[in-house]
Parts: C-alpha cells; structure tokens; sequence
C-alpha cells in the first residue's frame, strides 16, 4: 500500500518476540515509512501461567494502544492473528477506525474468530470453510495469501534446461520442522529411493544444519542448508516436500511445483492438516501425516513412486498452478483501500 501511494506510513505493533523483531527490523531497514513497536508481551511461564496472565498482559496492551491512537490516529487497522493484535484491533474497532482482519488459512485462528465481531472485513489466504460453523461474524473476502514478487514470478521464470538433472527440496527449517526433518532424513540416506541423477536441497534451519551435514557427508548429491531463497530453490525444484502452512503453499502454488505435505501436528486447530487436506483435494499435492503408522516408509514409497512418474507430477503441478494467486498482495491492497476511503467520508462499512 505504501508502493501504491494508498497510504503515508505504516506501523506495525508486535510481540516481544526475537522471531518479530528479525523479520522487523529488516523491514524497517528496506521500507523507512515503515514504523515499528514491541509493545505486547506474550505471557510467559507454564501453560497455566500464560492462561492466569492474559488478564493483566491485556490491560497492559490495550494502555499502550490508546497511548498510540492519541498519538498517530490510524486510518484504517489490520490484524493479522495472534495475541499481540486483539488488544489493538478491538481498541481500533471501538473507535470506529475500520478494521480488517488477514486469515490465512483453511481454519481461522481462536484470535480471527474472535475479533470478526467487530471487523468490517476478513480477507482470507484459503478459502475458510463454512463460516457460520467457525464461529465468523463478518463479510469474508478471499485475496490469496500474498507473496513476495520474486516468488509470483517463479512459475514464469523456472529452469527446465534439458542438460539440468531433476531436483527434490525440502523444506524444514527452525519453526516446528525438527520431527519432520528427522523423518525425512531418514529416508533420504536409504538406497535407491531417488532415481539416479537427482540431486536434493534440505533446508534444516540453524539449529540443526551442521548435524544434517555430516550426516549427508557421504551422500554428495543431498546438500543440507541453514536457509535457502526460495525464489531460487523453488525455480530449481521439481518436487518439494514441505509443511503446509499457508505462506509456503501459496509460494508452492505461485511457483507451479509438485509437493508431498507433511502437516505440523500439534498445529493450531489442525490447521496446517486442513490445508494440506484442500491442496490434495484441489489434486495439488500428495498428503502424508507424520504420526500415521509406518511413516517412514510410507514416505519412502511416496518418494520412489512420484519421482519416476512425470506424468504424475505434471498433474499436480497443474493443479497447483491453478491454486495460485500472484497477486494477493494487490486484491488485498484494494480492499483494504475501500476500508480507508470509506473511513474518510466517515461511513466506513
């Protein structure tokens, strides 16, 4: 929006978080119209500590708020999930400054099914099932989950060189990938699972990247990497295997790439599950569950299977092609400037 000229700045309120503050700080650094407060601290402590602590850490952010509405006195309030944006987002609402709330996935979260009382707008990533039975009490808009515009132009982009040899990423990292990577890991050094030539990339994260690399020592065709840019790897990939949350499958998607889904499973109201499960039905994807009994090998098939099957894997990439939405970010945008015209005549809807 900022590109757009819709708006002069932009600030954003986060969590305390280490995670908010690297993914901020970079912003800043990019975008100087961007501002930005680590105003909300998540409770911490054991799980009935958090829940005893809510109160408090709630009255604490709704004082900041109203500190920060006096002061920059918003056009328009976008919530995007989480603890850290109720406090704000109800704050907003109540003084009548519109409010739009971004739901990525299939499943809303406990904070997006909350604040729908009192936001004009949801603008969705996924599609969201059955809004009454989620508990939604707000107009729905889909606009795709926007990505970068470096990844919405992989599809057009990607490298199909006859002389390239055929190419499996991984894509794990530090987020809740560990079991996942060590189920993976395991099947990968197991002969004769990948035809001969291909070669794979396995995104570990930092924690884990120099063991993943000596176990993949005497294996040179599989490389383990802290991190990898995705426009590049995913330009290079001829299948990927992934969690399902919905950035990374708007990503997969954006770049018509083939993937096997592992879904995270202690994920939020099994949300990554119903992700997965809409990809594969879009026939988009293979789906496999981490927990399902003899999982190891089931992945194994999977990948002796798919890998040496191009017609198979040309059909999902089609399919997830036809998932795809290189232009979220814009459908979003205009939403989104509808709310803050609306807000300047007064009569936002």
């Amino acid at each position: 929006m900022l590109e757009r000229g819709d708006c002069d700045h932009v600030l954003f309120l986060t969590s305390t978080r280490d995670i908010d503050a690297r993914i901020m700080s970079d912003a800043v650094q990019e975008t100087p119209a961007i501002q930005w407060r680590p105003d909300v601290a998540f409770p911490a402590g054991s799980r009935l500590r958090r829940i005893l602590a809510v109160p408090g850490a709630m009255l604490k952010a709704r004082r900041t708020v109203l500190r920060i509405l006096e002061e920059h006195r918003p056009s328009l309030c976008v919530g995007i999930g989480a603890f850290a944006s109720v406090a704000a987002s109800m704050m907003c609402a109540r003084r009548k400054v519109p409010l739009a709330l971004m739901e990525q996935n299939v499943v809303a979260g406990r904070a997006t099914r909350f604040l729908s009382r009192y936001a004009n707008v949801i603008l969705a990533g996924l599609p969201l099932a059955d809004h009454a039975s989620q508990g939604i009490h707000c107009p729905v808009v889909t606009t795709g989950v926007p990505v970068r515009a470096a990844i919405s132009a992989v599809a057009s982009t990607r490298r199909h060189e006859v002389s390239r040899r055929p190419s499996l990423l991984i894509v794990g990292g530090s987020q809740g990938a560990r079991n996942m990577n060590e189920l993976v890991s395991q099947v990968l050094v197991a002969p004769e699972v990948l035809p001969d030539g291909w070669t794979v990339t396995h995104q570990t994260g930092d924690r884990d990247a120099e063991r993943y690399q000596k176990l993949y020592a005497p294996h040179p065709h599989i490389q383990a990497r802290p991190f990898v840019r995705m426009e590049d790897a995913l330009a290079h990939a001829d299948l990927v295997i992934s969690r399902s949350g919905a950035g990374i499958l708007a990503e997969i998607a954006c770049a018509a790439v083939p993937s096997v889904l592992i879904p995270h499973p202690e994920s939020a109201g099994q949300h990554q599950l119903k992700n997965a499960q809409y990809f594969r039905d879009a026939r988009a994807s293979l789906l496999m569950e981490q927990h399902a009994p003899n999982a190891a090998q089931h992945l194994t098939q999977i990948l002796h299977d798919l890998t040496r099957d191009q017609d198979r894997c040309r059909s999902l990439a089609q399919g997830a092609s036809r998932l795809a939405c290189p232009n979220a970010a814009d459908l979003a945008a205009d939403e989104l400037a509808k709310l803050m015209a609306f807000n300047k005549k007064g009569t936002a809807p």
